[in-house]
């Protein structure tokens, strides 16, 4: 009896599955933004880009969008629009069927985020009690700080889900470019600068003495053996306070990874992993530590550290 009732069920589950409408074909889609409005910002320059300053104003506020429209299709009196949208994103669809589309290559952000993602406080507008970085007189005039500080930003092209670019990033041939001029140099990369800065190493070693990181993207691992460039280039790794509150994606993430690179049994160079709070017992410091209160100390490590290796 119970094996014909599990039958029965697996019949009747079968017919659920076969009467599954086909995957709907869209006629278009596209991306339009709400809430939008103008900032007059009296900390714009002069550049002549077009994001996110010209004209002495700079757009807040707003939610992205994405709408969904189907080609033919026959839509029941019942059904009505999907709707989603948060401070961020957001999505329509003329049919429910289609549920909210994400876009998988770019992340969600605002003009907000940086505040917990850098370091400065837990939420915005809050500041860790011992933090280092300036960050209460920043909140007056954040976003048009932060407008006017934003570059166009020239990546690599071609940016698939796999995180593979088929250009490279002209920085990488600008670093080149520049190293070939001055010599060899110790390379101290900072943030999104990381990168690039890796990828000159590996491609010309022979310029680059050391590699400083300082809470950079994340540092690439060794490529299987001794013979990978970068495990011949001597390389220190530092990190400021906080890194697990910022968030379980990326300052975390970065942080094994640096230390990782720092640490690796391939490394032939010099290697060493700073972490500020749990090797020194420093606090406060944040991703944009250069401008911390502290920052000559930290000048000061990286100094040491260079002379403790013999590189000049």
């Amino acid at each position: 009896m119970k094996r014909c009732a599990g039958l029965a069920l697996l019949l009747f589950t079968g017919c659920l599955i076969a009467a599954q409408p086909p995957p709907l074909a869209l006629k278009s889609m596209g991306v339009f933004y709400v809430g939008a409005k103008r900032v007059d910002s009296p900390y714009s320059d002069e550049r002549d880009a077009e994001f996110p300053t010209r004209g002495r104003t700079t757009v807040s506020g707003h939610a992205q969008v994405t709408y969904l429209i189907p080609g033919v299709v026959d839509v029941p009196e019942r059904s009505t629009a999907g709707f989603a949208v948060d401070a961020i994103n957001g999505c329509i669809a003329a049919d429910p069927q289609f549920g909210c589309s994400r876009e998988s290559r770019l992340g969600r952000t605002s003009l907000e985020q940086p505040w917990r993602v850098w370091g400065f406080g837990p939420r915005f507008g809050e500041v860790h009690a011992n933090s280092r970085f300036p960050a209460l007189p920043l909140q007056q005039n954040y976003i048009e700080q932060f407008g006017a500080s934003f570059e166009v930003y020239m990546g690599s092209a071609n940016i698939g889900r796999s995180g593979a670019g088929t250009s490279r990033s002209p920085v990488v041939d600008a670093l080149m470019a520049l190293l070939k001029r001055v010599g060899p140099s110790v390379l101290v990369l900072h943030s999104a600068a990381g990168a690039a800065g890796f990828e000159v190493a590996r491609q010309d070693p022979a310029r680059v003495r050391a590699l400083v990181s300082i809470e950079t993207t994340v540092c690439p691992a060794l490529q299987g053996n001794a013979g990978d460039p970068l495990a011949g280039i001597a390389f220190l790794g530092i990190y400021g306070d906080y890194v697990d509150e910022r968030g379980s994606g990326g300052h975390p993430s970065r942080y094994r990874s640096c230390r990782s690179l720092a640490e690796s049994p391939e490394r032939v160079a010099a290697g060493k992993f700073i972490d500020l709070p749990g090797d020194l017992k420093v606090r406060g410091n944040s991703h944009l530590m250069m401008q911390d209160d502290n920052s000559d100390d930290i000048a000061a490590l990286v100094s040491d550290w260079l002379a403790a290796s013999a590189i000049k």
